[in-house]
């Protein structure tokens, strides 16, 4: 274990468990709550990918302003583009996490 490498004797080890026991419970936490976010994060791209689809059709409604309408067309494109980047950055750090777990448990 990391932390018991560090320190040596019985009461460092004592002390290093409850320090390991202190970080995991922090990165535990963190992990769980990072979690959570990743539904909100595929939530984002599933919902920006339907507004994409409705601004490609204009909303089942004429195309009066040819300029809006292209406009409103890209923009959409664009929130998929930055929403689907934004799940890949979580999904990074997700795993950055997973992996600093990882090395601090061995």
């Amino acid at each position: 274990m990391l932390f018991r490498s560090h320190l040596t004797g019985d009461d460092n080890t004592v002390v290093a468990e409850k320090r390991w026991r202190q970080a995991n419970a922090a990165f535990t936490s963190h992990l769980a709550q990072m979690n959570g976010k990743t539904v909100d994060f595929e939530d984002n791209v599933e919902s920006a990918k339907e507004n994409y689809k409705l601004a490609c059709i204009n909303n089942g409604n004429p195309i009066d302003d040819k300029a809006a309408y292209v406009r409103n067309v890209i923009n959409a494109h664009n929130n998929v583009t930055k929403a689907e980047d934004a799940l890949h950055d979580h999904l990074v750090e997700l795993n950055a996490l997973e992996g600093v777990i990882s090395e601090l448990a061995d």
